[in-house]
């Protein structure tokens, strides 16, 4: 029983690596499990819908139209939140500094709507990186899906009141 969905997220950045991909965008969504101090119907553990995304490397060659390749960075992880986020009817994501041991603490940040926290997004590590053997600095997000659902319900019950 996985507690997330980002190990599968590195697991194939490593296999994309070796075979030689430039860059990666990589997304997943899929049932996670964590323990609850309160019991629960499965005893003390919940399962969870989470959505993953990775990114790493070039993700634009450089072209006549731009002056350098556009690499991998928290600010295009960053665009990526908001682009899933609007997808789902959320309304404006707002980021605030955080401070995670898998993620570099210069680059890290919780992505909240209103006051609910929504995920967290950064660059990875470099020791989870090395853990991994992974040659090229990698940006991860991952946050729970229904967290998205249940503020899209609310939204929607509200409208047809």
């Amino acid at each position: 029983m996985r507690t997330s969905i980002a190990v599968n997220l590195l697991d194939a950045a490593r296999h994309n690596e070796r075979f030689g991909a430039p860059g990666q965008r990589i997304f997943e969504m899929g049932n996670v499990f964590h323990y609850e101090a309160e019991m629960q119907q499965l005893g003390h553990v919940t399962e969870q819908t989470e959505i993953g995304m990775l990114i790493a490397g070039a993700q634009e060659a450089k072209t006549p139209y731009n002056a350098d390749a556009t690499n991998a960075d928290i600010f295009l992880l960053k665009g990526l939140t908001d682009s899933v986020a609007a997808r789902a009817g959320l309304p404006h994501v707002s980021y605030q500094s955080a401070s995670v041991s898998y993620f570099d603490g210069d680059e890290c940040l919780d992505a909240f709507v209103g006051e609910k926290k929504i995920g967290t997004l950064g660059k990875i590590a470099s020791k989870i990186g090395k853990e991994f053997d992974l040659r090229s600095a990698v940006w991860s997000r991952c946050s729970i899906i229904s967290q998205y659902t249940n503020w899209h319900e609310r939204r929607n019950s509200r409208r047809r009141m």
